[in-house]
């Protein structure tokens, strides 16, 4: 089996956020998919899944900081191999929306990754980090080079075990803005500007995703 799992924090606050990219990214899948989402009490996860290609998604409703027990859950449950296992996250040193692929690699201070490491005892499993990073360059220019940056850092074919992905289309799905003030950047809500981003960029998301695995 396959495990994708996207990190975040549950609770409308959180909802938009840049730290809660990677539940973002699978709500996204999940819509495109028609999945629905449910709850696993005893494994602290919402799952959802794609029988007939073997996939779960898997959203820890730990929060952040706490999210590797959540996934140790998961991974003894259903008895998956860390092979078998990738992990999005926000990440504030890479550029807005921009993306790259890493397999055994440290958390760099992100205390989700942290946990994660510490309950599993190993890093070896891949990430999808989406970057945070002071947004420099609108996304539609950075197309082409992030998309050639997947496929080097992938640098490899894809599995097949994704189904084919068109664009998503999430037109008409309102989020709502509540700014926080005080906190850090990513708990800090999309501006307008950026959420404008995030349509086309989850379609690419996607089909990195789909490349990557």
């Amino acid at each position: 089996m396959k495990l994708i799992v996207g990190l975040g924090n549950p609770g409308k606050k959180y909802l938009l956020t840049p730290h809660n990219i990677g539940w973002i990214v699978l709500d996204a899948l999940a819509c495109h998919w028609d999945l629905k989402w449910r709850a696993k009490t005893k494994l602290q996860s919402q799952v959802t899944s794609v029988e007939q290609k073997n996939i779960l998604l898997v959203k820890p409703l730990t929060y952040m900081n706490l999210s590797g027990s959540a996934i140790k859950n998961i991974i003894h449950y259903y008895k998956i191999n860390l092979d078998d296992v990738l992990v999005i996250h926000d990440d504030t040193d890479l550029p807005f929306l921009s993306l790259r692929f890493h397999k055994n690699r440290g958390p760099a201070g992100h205390n989700g990754l942290k946990s994660i490491n510490k309950e599993l005892g190993s890093q070896d499993y891949a990430r999808m980090r989406v970057g945070m990073g002071h947004n420099t360059i609108p996304f539609d220019k950075q197309q082409k080079e992030q998309e050639s940056a997947v496929k080097k850092s992938a640098n490899k074919k894809k599995s097949g075990w994704l189904p084919s992905l068109p664009a998503i289309k999430i037109a008409g799905v309102s989020f709502p803005i509540n700014p926080i003030a005080g906190q850090r950047l990513v708990l800090k809500p999309f501006t307008k500007e950026e959420q404008k981003q995030l349509p086309n960029f989850l379609s690419k998301s996607i089909e990195a995703i789909e490349y990557f695995l």
